[in-house]
């Protein structure tokens, strides 16, 4: 199976085009300033902190640190990492439907051919006929696999050429294959072990992905609750930075610097929440795309109603 196709690359580009590029470039001047703008909400002085692209340099020491220092800069990275993320996300999600549709119908392939073995069909021949029945990606991998062991290939060495690069689980259902094709008259109970091992590793995955459910929700959660932290940070020390303004040394207090660092730690937490998830969850990294364009825009608005909240005088303090 092919992952990286015409159709996918077009529509990889497009997502990343319209929502990492499109999407803070135009739609934010042309659409959601001039809605600012017209509500009467921000004053013109405060309209112009919240068009173009601003960024500043933080020295730690040895180190120097690029940050957003303006709400168009923190929507232009929000879409970015969204927009690669989906797009990323196209081909992971075809690798994966890819992987679990070889898991699936290499289960089912098992029972059936343990089947027609027990009715005196031999080996080749049952995995043959039962390939017919199976759809893609596992029908053609099948096919080659009963062809090379047909023309006098080993069928070790035909199982690791075919099955090179599935997951563990499929080549391990593979390999039992193999073992009944030399186990020397005992294929009925190779595959009726095989077929034990099919039917308990459905239920523990089964049960892998219900008791996994809760943990997912808690490292998503931890994030959104970091963020909302720094929504409340930022909110304080805003407070304080105008009610003690007169004291020496608030004044120097730089409410942009702390925003955009809770900003850049919570897309930071989330990269590595959606890494621990997906692996947790699938056992790979192919969902990892998903859940970071999954959350990436919740971060973004979390961290510019605090933006607003420090550009805006709302009449509240």
């Amino acid at each position: 199976m092919k992952v990286f196709t015409l159709r996918r690359l077009v529509v990889a580009s497009a997502m990343f085009v319209g929502i990492g590029i499109v999407l803070p470039l135009f739609v934010y001047d042309k659409v959601i300033v001039p809605l600012f703008l017209h509500s009467k909400i921000v004053s013109p002085l405060h309209l112009k902190s919240l068009v173009g692209f601003e960024f500043e340099l933080f020295r730690f020491g040895p180190f120097v640190i690029l940050l957003p220092a303006g709400l168009h800069s923190l929507v232009l990275i929000s879409c970015l990492i969204t927009g690669a993320s989906l797009a990323a996300h196209v081909f992971a999600r075809a690798k994966m439907m890819y992987i679990e549709a070889m898991r699936r119908e290499l289960m089912e392939l098992i029972g059936s051919v343990g089947a027609m073995v027990r009715s005196k069909v031999p080996l080749l021949t049952a995995l043959d006929q039962v390939s017919d029945l199976i759809g893609e990606p596992l029908r053609s991998a099948i096919k080659e696999f009963v062809s090379l062991v047909r023309l006098g290939e080993d069928p070790h060495r035909a199982a690791k050429n075919v099955f090179a690069g599935t997951p563990s689980e499929v080549r391990l259902l593979a390999s039992s294959l193999v073992i009944a094709m030399l186990s020397g008259g005992r294929v009925t109970e190779v595959l009726n072990e095989a077929s034990k091992y099919v039917a308990q590793l459905q239920r523990m995955d089964y049960m892998r992905q219900l008791r996994l459910s809760e943990h997912k929700l808690i490292a998503i959660m931890a994030v959104f609750a970091f963020a909302f932290s720094g929504l409340v940070v930022v909110i304080l020390v805003q407070y304080i930075a105008r009610r003690l303004v007169s004291l020496p040394g608030v004044s120097s207090i730089n409410v942009s610097f702390v925003l955009s660092s809770y900003f850049l730690s919570a897309l930071i937490m989330d990269i590595i929440a959606s890494l621990v998830v997906s692996r947790l969850v699938s056992g790979t990294f192919y969902l990892t795309p998903k859940y970071i364009a999954l959350t990436t825009p919740f971060i973004a608005a979390i961290f510019a109603i605090a933006y607003l909240r420090h550009i805006i005088p709302f009449p509240f303090p």
